[in-house]
C-alpha cells in the first residue's frame, strides 16, 4: 500500500520540474497536447529535421508551398515608394486628375465620363478606366461642385 503513495509523490515531483516548461509554451492547446501525452506515457521521439528520415515520413499533410514572391528593393529617401497598382505614389491617380481638371477650365465645357478618359490618355498621358472616375464625379455632383445632365444618348454630361 506504501507504493501508491510513493508514485503519487514522485509523479508530483516530476510534474512541478515540469511545469516551467509546459508553462512557458503561450498557446493552452499546446500546453493541454503535453500534458495528454505525458499522462498517456508517450516518449518524445527526435523532432523532425531534414535529415531525420523516418520522422519526416510521418508527416500527416503535406506542407504548402511558400509564396515565391520577393521583397520588393529598398527605397532611397529621394524616392517615393510603388502603390499596389502599379502607379509611381505621385498623387495622380484618377482623385487626383479630375481634381486638378476640376480646378482648372476642363468642365466649363458640357463633358461626359467617356471625354474624361480621353483627355486624359491623350493630353495628359494618364490611362484611366470611366469606372475610376465615376464614384468620384457623382460625389462632386453631390457636393454641388459639379452639376450633371443627360445628353441625347442618355450619357450624363458633367460642368461647372
Amino acid at each position: 500500500m506504501f507504493e501508491p503513495m510513493q508514485d503519487i509523490e514522485q509523479l508530483k515531483k516530476q510534474l512541478a520540474e515540469l511545469s516551467d516548461v509546459i508553462n512557458s509554451f503561450k498557446s493552452e492547446a499546446v500546453q493541454l497536447k503535453i500534458v495528454e501525452f505525458i499522462f498517456r506515457g508517450g516518449i518524445l521521439e527526435a523532432p523532425a529535421f531534414p535529415g531525420n528520415a523516418d520522422a519526416n515520413e510521418q508527416r500527416s499533410r503535406p506542407r504548402k508551398k511558400r509564396s515565391s514572391r520577393r521583397a520588393s528593393p529598398s527605397t532611397s529617401a529621394d524616392e517615393k515608394p510603388k502603390t499596389g497598382k502599379g502607379r509611381s505614389g505621385s498623387g495622380k491617380g484618377a482623385n487626383a486628375t479630375l481634381t486638378y481638371l476640376i480646378e482648372g477650365n476642363f468642365f466649363d465645357q458640357k463633358r461626359t465620363i467617356g471625354d474624361l478618359v480621353d483627355h486624359c490618355a491623350h493630353t495628359l498621358a494618364r490611362r484611366f478606366k470611366p469606372n475610376e472616375f465615376s464614384g468620384a464625379l457623382a460625389r462632386h455632383t453631390r457636393n454641388g461642385v459639379l452639376k450633371r445632365t443627360r445628353n441625347s444618348d442618355g450619357q450624363y454630361e458633367y460642368y461647372k
